[in-house]
């Protein structure tokens, strides 16, 4: 009940809510009763189901069923840069970003956060250097519009919601 309040409060103040680190059932019920979209910041995607108590890499990961769901609610899904998630390199960043749109849509995947919060378990350090994943997505032939919604539309485009939801708008 209290969780319902808050996703109601931040409808109202205009605030992004960020479901990183949510359990099922909390996803479940955060989109059943946001009037905006939400957001998974930093995460990958798993299509392996498992019980997030126990410890395991998987206990981060965002099952595919879940991603689908935020993105049909018009939300997105930030890959973080963690190396056993994304083979060890930009590159391999690059490549999982392009899975990640071939299964939930170009229009609700994005550059993920935690960037620097990942230190020698990241294969990037800081924001900066996501530069040279648009360059290899680019350089790869990714269009111009999937492009810059990987990048900074699709979470330009939720947060922007989500402030005008707040004014009223």
């Amino acid at each position: 009940l209290l969780g319902a309040e808050v996703i109601r409060a931040c409808n109202r103040l205009g605030v992004l809510v960020d479901l990183a680190h949510a359990t099922n059932p909390v996803i479940d019920r955060a989109l059943e009763v946001s009037a905006t979209p939400l957001i998974w910041s930093h995460s990958a995607l798993t299509d392996t189901s498992y019980d997030w108590r126990r410890s395991s890499a998987l206990s981060r990961k965002l099952h595919l069923d879940y991603a689908k769901k935020i993105a049909r609610r018009g939300g997105a899904v930030g890959l973080w840069a963690l190396r056993s998630s994304v083979q060890d390199s930009p590159a391999g960043y690059a490549d999982e970003l392009l899975r990640m749109v071939d299964a939930i849509g170009a229009g609700h995947v994005m550059f993920g956060t935690d960037i620097d919060g990942l230190g020698t378990l990241g294969v990037m350090s800081r924001p900066a250097d996501l530069r040279a994943v648009a360059d290899l997505l680019q350089a790869r032939g990714v269009d111009e519009k999937t492009l810059r919604a990987l990048c900074f539309e699709n979470y330009a485009r939720c947060l922007r919601t989500a402030i005008e939801a707040g004014r009223g708008a």
